[in-house]
């Protein structure tokens, strides 16, 4: 179980109000006081062999969070798809 794991379940349980480093640094503590092996679990993914167009996607995301002279905010969003050869930008007020 890792840190963040702890942290979330006692969030849950006991609404705890510490934060994650906290709790991170505390199962560190009980991990060297009793000889517990912090347990590394492969990556279910990996890379894969480049495909023809249309086979494969990749999406990504961008946000900016601004403000106008006048002190108005903005929010910019962005999504890129590639392959797709196609690009969105919104705006939000």
């Amino acid at each position: 179980m890792s840190a963040a794991q702890v942290h979330d379940w006692l969030l849950e349980h006991y609404q705890i109000k510490s934060g994650e480093r906290t709790t991170r640094r505390f199962v560190e503590l009980l991990r060297e006081a009793h000889q517990i092996k912090k347990q590394s679990l492969p990556r279910s993914y990996e890379a894969v062999d480049e495909l023809p167009m249309g086979y494969q996607m990749q999406v990504d995301f961008g946000e900016k969070h601004m403000r106008t002279p006048e002190g108005k905010y903005l929010k910019f969003t962005s999504k890129v798809l590639q392959g797709a050869l196609k690009e969105q930008l919104e705006m939000q007020r």
